[in-house]
């Protein structure tokens, strides 16, 4: 059995509570379901999640201390690189998907890049999750 197989079915049982976190969250804190989904998985890959025991289903808690942040972390490796390359497989998906039908050299398919602090800027910022 490969890594990816071992992890698929943990995968699901996290993914279906970071799922949950984040209707909560989005609701509470006003923001787009899939960016509260997505900084759930980003937030446990740092460590600042843990997934816990909550009898008959999985929780999510908060990591508070340096060191419970930095076991945490290195505890949720093996997952959050799981996530990774799930999300960013179905990523290049749909975007070669996507490409293949742009027409070369068509006006309306070139990205605009403006100076920094434009509504055009490619930076990310800190809590970004694409």
């Amino acid at each position: 059995m490969s890594e990816d197989e071992a992890l698929s079915e943990p995968f699901r049982l996290a993914d279906a509570a970071f799922r949950e976190f984040a209707e909560m969250t989005a609701t509470n804190e006003g923001a787009t379901f899939e960016k509260a989904h997505q900084a759930t998985w980003k937030l446990y890959e740092l460590g600042d999640l843990k997934l816990v025991d909550e009898g008959n289903r999985l929780g999510v808690r908060a990591c508070i201390t340096r060191a419970e942040r930095r076991a945490a972390a290195k505890q949720n490796q093996p997952l959050a690189a799981y996530w990774r390359r799930t999300v960013f497989a179905a990523r290049g998906r749909t975007e070669r998907e996507q490409a293949s039908q742009l027409e070369p050299n068509n006006p309306s398919n070139l990205i605009e890049v403006g100076p920094v602090g434009s509504s055009n800027d490619l930076r990310i910022a800190v809590g970004d999750m694409a």
